[in-house]
């Protein structure tokens, strides 16, 4: 049955929706987590804002870097045996 929900991992709130999936909550709940989500502060580069389930405040989270898939070259003879079928050619 839908009602009104929120899903929280590692004590961050990941989402609220009206499903059937996550821990039921009130109306008044719900509408309180959507008016912080919708004044989520800007982040500086490299960081993200997470809202904490204990409290409904904001924590700046540094982002994992990824790698650079074009970092990597790959030359001719490489390229031919990925398009062949890897090592197993």
């Amino acid at each position: 049955m839908k009602s009104y929900r929120k899903s929280v991992e590692n004590g961050f709130i990941r989402s609220v929706a009206f499903s059937e999936f996550g821990e039921e909550i009130a109306e008044t709940e719900y509408s309180e987590i959507l008016s912080i989500i919708r004044n989520i502060p800007d982040a500086p580069d490299g960081y993200c804002y997470m809202l904490r389930a204990a409290d409904l405040e904001w924590e700046l989270v540094e982002l994992p870097t990824m790698p650079d898939p074009f970092e990597e070259e790959v030359d001719d003879a490489e390229a031919l045996q990925i398009i062949l079928g890897g090592d197993e050619a």
